[in-house]
């Protein structure tokens, strides 16, 4: 199986509030609802922290997280 990572679409499910610190948004890939992204920003650095999930686990980056989407269809 061959995933066309342009032709996945993201929906946003969860906003998370930390207080000062930080927010956050939850996604999930309506294609492939195994795939998750978390997207934190930082109050403070304002700096922006994306992390892919596969079933939970994080994973390097979204090409990482397909490619073991991938493997597990095999």
């Amino acid at each position: 199986m061959s995933i066309d990572i342009k032709a996945l679409t993201i929906l946003e499910i969860a906003h998370y509030n930390g207080g000062k610190a930080f927010f956050a948004y939850g996604y999930e890939c309506v294609q492939h609802p195994r795939l998750t992204l978390f997207k934190r920003f930082d109050r403070k650095t304002k700096q922006v922290t994306n992390t892919w999930r596969l079933d939970g686990e994080d994973q390097a980056s979204l090409e990482s997280a397909v490619q073991a989407l991938e493997a597990s269809h095999d």
